[in-house]
């Protein structure tokens, strides 16, 4: 196993950023890595980093709760106003798999029609870009 890297993003539309965030949360959850933390939300040039585990197979109103917690954390960072905006989210994570495992779990994630990159986890910066720059 190998420790890997995750940046799914989208696009998210004034005030409804809580649907498009749940969904990548729940992707990621049933995506078929292990042990995936969530490190870091991106919106509007602002990052927000999280220490958050994210057990496999969270769905429904779990899924929702935790996607409150994010959006609190980023309203507490950028300002209340903030997510009135339109503009790319991204959620970084990262996460266990072996390189099938990795690879499977990244056309999941795609064929949800979210944007995603993966890479192996070095450090806790996206060496190969920002996943914003493919939307």
């Amino acid at each position: 196993m190998a420790r890997y890297m995750v940046q799914i993003g989208t696009r998210s539309c004034c005030g409804k950023h809580r649907w498009p965030l749940v969904d990548m949360v729940e992707t990621l959850a049933i995506s078929g890595f292990e042990y995936i933390l969530l490190e870091e939300v991106a919106f509007a040039g602002e990052r927000v980093g999280l220490t958050l585990p994210l057990e496999t197979h969270l769905s429904g109103d779990r899924a929702q709760a935790l996607v409150d917690v994010i959006l609190h954390r980023l309203s507490q960072s950028l300002g209340s106003n903030a997510l009135c905006f339109t503009g790319n989210m991204t959620v970084t994570a990262s996460a266990e798999a072996d390189e099938i495992q990795a690879q499977e779990s990244l056309t999941l994630i795609k064929g949800k029609g979210l944007s995603c990159c993966l890479e192996p986890h070095t450090s806790r910066r996206f060496h190969g870009g920002d996943v914003n720059s493919m939307l």
